[in-house]
């Protein structure tokens, strides 16, 4: 989303080596297949030693050399930007992290490169600490990938709807308790798209799973109301609210914790985003009791900001002058 979408959009040619081609570069996940690790490591050296016009560096390019391939990479090429739109620079030194330090990685990269990329305004804050150049372009969404919500009427269930990934699943069980009160008030259940099918307590009684895929992505807007819950912790407030720009581009209400970049993009989407954990839950029933015409309109609302403000279309001139494609 960080990248290849945006290659998609604006049609800049690249070179794309995305590592061991795995759902992720955590240590974890990279040490339970060494063929492939061990392939794509030739392979990064290998670009690293090379001479470049541009390079784009998402983060890490390899997630066993705390920064020091992307040191090379950035001093062989003759522009190098690095972009990040989570606060990785904060990631816990402990286990794996005492050895191959994604915090240690960011920092060496962010220091290195000619440019920086950050996804929202507290990581690009961070970021010019460091570096001079650095610039705010928010994650966009591409809105017309995206069904829009048709009907605002909600069954005798209402369905609430979540997306996101495994990892993030336990930001739901974190308002559990107002989930529930919801639950006893208006009888909504929870749709709950991921990957993954972990307990999430109490909650999960009012949860229905529904394996992600692009096309349910697509039709999110195929539910009532959307939640996006955070809890307010340093990681957290480095997020750049993806999920929330991708629930209005389908015109979708939904109630938002306000923590990081959920609080500006739900101001700026018009989307309920209370401080107050009860009034968390009284906004969600507040969305689910209003009318259909209210619902409506907010959804149309946040549906028209996003384009604005949040889509490949909206931030098109200053990624294509971030890169150098000036």
């Amino acid at each position: 989303m960080r990248l290849l979408d945006w290659l998609e959009h604006t049609g800049v040619p690249a070179r794309v080596n995305s590592y061991a081609g795995l759902p992720s570069n955590a240590p974890r996940v990279v040490l339970r297949h060494p063929a492939a690790v061990v392939a794509a490591e030739v392979r990064t050296r290998a670009l690293v030693r090379q001479r470049h016009d541009r390079v784009f560096i998402q983060r890490d390019i390899s997630p066993f050399t705390s920064g020091r391939l992307a040191e090379r990479l950035a001093a062989n090429s003759a522009l190098s930007v690095f972009d990040f739109d989570d606060a990785i620079m904060w990631t816990p030194r402990v286990g794996v992290q005492r050895v191959w330090s994604r915090a240690e990685s960011c920092l060496r990269s962010v220091q290195a490169v000619d440019r920086v990329i950050a996804g929202n305004h507290l990581l690009a804050e961070w970021a010019a600490q460091y570096n001079s150049d650095v610039r705010y372009i928010p994650s966009c969404v591409e809105t017309s990938e995206y069904r829009q919500k048709q009907s605002f009427e909600t069954e005798a269930v209402p369905r609430l709807v979540w997306m996101g990934s495994p990892s993030t699943e336990p930001y739901v069980a974190s308002v559990a308790e107002e989930l529930l009160k919801v639950h006893a008030a208006t009888g909504a259940r929870l749709v709950l798209i991921s990957a993954g099918n972990a307990t999430l307590g109490a909650v999960d009684r009012m949860i229905d799973r529904v394996d992600w895929s692009p096309d349910v992505a697509a039709g999110i807007g195929d539910w009532d109301v959307a939640i996006a819950p955070l809890v307010d912790g340093p990681m957290e407030r480095g997020k750049c609210a993806y999920k929330v720009l991708q629930y209005a581009a389908a015109g979708l209400p939904a109630v938002v914790s306000p923590v990081g970049a959920n609080k500006t993009v739900a101001a700026d989407l018009g989307y309920p985003a209370p401080e107050d954990p009860q009034a968390w839950g009284d906004a969600l029933v507040d969305v689910l009791r209003a009318s259909p015409s209210e619902r409506a309109s907010m959804g149309a609302a946040a549906r028209t900001a996003v384009d604005a403000g949040y889509s490949y279309a909206a931030w098109s001139a200053d990624w294509l002058r971030a890169v150098g494609e000036e």
